[in-house]
């Protein structure tokens, strides 16, 4: 970084200085991200609105003895503008919707602090503090995947400092949010293909209207694909374990009806157009769910 800037000052090379700038540009418009976000959470601890929810995930909440750590508590704070359906029902990602994440460890006599910042569903900063080596701390700031300043840590981390393990927990604490929610995804982490099509569909027509119209073709395609699921399932089981799952579908189909039956109540008693989208958004949610349980019983067949 050093190098570089001398570079520009000097004018020894003129397009050095244009990734340099550029990358300067991103800090500081991630520092103004961060600084808004902290201050809407404050407003919100002091009462206030501040346009931002919380969840918290304790481990350890009664402070029992941990195994090889004697007193150890961690705690998650995740912070985040609207429920993830929202940004689904916009076309976003779920995960769209976090804001920051705050993570506290406590084992024995060592605590560590930890802050993940993320702008439209990617991190973009990441805060450090404490560890075996004292309350060192460190910043580090990222575009698209890339670290563009590293500030503080242990001296000359910054030269070998490998962001791969740090965009692996930014990345878990989101999956860890949208599991707040009930939310799930397959387990190969690939996409599927109708959520691929929902998202390019909802793209093209991000009205009221045409959004429920994807969700509604989108339904269409889940309860397809769950009947597709279930019949190869179905056809690789031996006599006593299809009886099973017979039962076990028709007992899913009697719990779908009754889940959208309520959901369809309660989106009906509150006004506006939005909770017509949430309601599809939730049915199409419902049949997502169990068509990907079936085809993971599936993958698990395949292992055999």
């Amino acid at each position: 970084m050093k190098k570089a800037m001398n570079a520009c000052v000097a004018a020894i090379l003129a397009l050095a200085c244009l990734p340099l700038a550029a990358d300067d540009a991103a800090v500081a418009r991630i520092r103004m991200v961060y600084a808004e976000t902290a201050a809407a959470i404050a407003r919100v601890q002091k009462g206030g609105e501040g346009g931002l929810y919380a969840n918290e995930l304790v481990v350890n909440s009664r402070n029992g003895s941990w195994r090889g750590s004697g007193n150890y508590v961690k705690k998650a704070v995740f912070w985040y503008a609207d429920p993830p359906k929202f940004a689904l029902a916009a076309g976003k990602k779920g995960e769209s919707a976090l804001a920051k994440v705050e993570v506290t460890e406590t084992a024995a006599a060592l605590t560590t602090y930890a802050e993940f910042l993320y702008l439209d569903g990617e991190p973009v900063f990441v805060f450090r503090r404490g560890g075996g080596d004292g309350p060192a701390e460190e910043r580090i700031y990222f575009q698209g995947g890339r670290v563009v300043q590293h500030v503080g840590g242990a001296q000359g981390t910054q030269a070998a400092f490998d962001p791969l393990p740090l965009l692996r927990e930014a990345a878990y604490w989101q999956e860890m949010f949208l599991l707040t929610f009930g939310g799930s995804a397959p387990a190969s982490g690939k996409e599927h293909a109708i959520d691929t099509w929902l998202k390019g569909c909802m793209a093209k027509d991000p009205s009221t209207q045409g959004t429920n119209a994807c969700l509604a073709q989108a339904l269409a395609r889940w309860d397809g694909e769950m009947n597709r699921v279930y019949q190869e399932l179905n056809g690789r089981l031996d006599a006593g374990r299809r009886s099973t799952l017979r039962e076990a579908q028709r007992a899913w189909v009697a719990f779908r009806d009754r889940e959208l039956a309520w959901l369809g109540e309660f989106y009906g008693k509150l006004e506006g157009s939005m909770y017509g989208s949430m309601l599809a958004a939730d049915k199409v949610e419902v049949t997502r769910k169990r068509a990907l349980e079936l085809d993971s019983l599936l993958d698990v067949l395949a292992q055999e």
